[in-house]
């Protein structure tokens, strides 16, 4: 189908979009896309040319026999990105969109890291395991500097591998595990009780970002008698 048709009788427009679902880091690749219909008779609108913008940059590209023209945007650098969609031609507010998104630098969770209560030994986060002991309540701290991407994002704790919170017996975990809260400059934390050792990793989600964090090990174990005498 061409857009060469009588206008107001088979005119077309742009019904729904497939926005960016996530911010894409440098190297990512953010899948775009419109559907194209007419506009009296709804119907899709197949072999149609549609326009996808960014910068200079132009890529044409038709629609499919469901009406859907998709374009894969690849991300180059940080910062935020304008791509317009729009068809050859057609000249109304129906006949073009322009999405917003963010690009961020490779590399998100590099500056994530981790406090296991009180300790003095900060790491990046998924860097070193830590080594939480059976008789306490244990504080996990996630800590980000000023400027990070992770800032105003929901984050959102799991808890993988090795031994499940079943078998770590684990009572509590305050807040609970896969809640989304909002990341500031202070910094997150978790309550974990458990009464049973085992392995485990802790691993962050946080919104529109693509990947998880690395998995951070944990050895729960009883508090050793060197840990109660305090040899090293």
């Amino acid at each position: 189908m061409t857009q060469e048709m009588e206008p107001g009788i088979n005119a077309l427009e742009i019904g729904r979009v497939r926005e960016a679902t996530f911010d894409p880091q440098v190297g990512e690749t953010a899948l775009l896309g419109v559907y194209v219909r007419e506009s009296v008779t709804q119907r899709a609108a197949s072999d149609t040319e549609v326009i996808f913008a960014t910068g200079a940059k132009l890529v044409r590209v038709k629609t499919d026999d469901e009406g859907w023209a998709f374009f894969p945007y690849k991300a180059e650098q940080p910062g935020d990105v304008a791509v317009t969609a729009s068809l050859q031609g057609v000249k109304s507010k129906a006949a073009s969109h322009n999405f917003h998104f963010e690009v961020l630098a490779a590399g998100v969770w590099d500056v994530a890291r981790i406090q296991l209560n009180n300790e003095p030994d900060i790491t990046t986060w998924g860097e070193r395991a830590k080594f939480p002991r059976t008789q306490q309540v244990h504080t996990i701290k996630l800590i980000v500097d000023e400027g990070s991407s992770l800032l105003g994002r929901e984050i959102r704790l799991a808890l993988t591998g090795y031994s499940s919170p079943s078998e770590l017996n684990i009572t509590s975990v305050q807040p609970a595990l896969g809640v989304n809260r909002l990341l500031t400059s202070a910094g997150l934390q978790w309550q974990l009780n458990s009464t049973k050792g085992g392995a485990y990793n802790l691993q962050l989600e946080a919104s529109r970002i693509l990947k998880l964090s690395p998995g951070n090990a944990m050895s729960l174990g009883p508090v050793t008698s060197e840990e109660v005498t305090g040899v090293s």
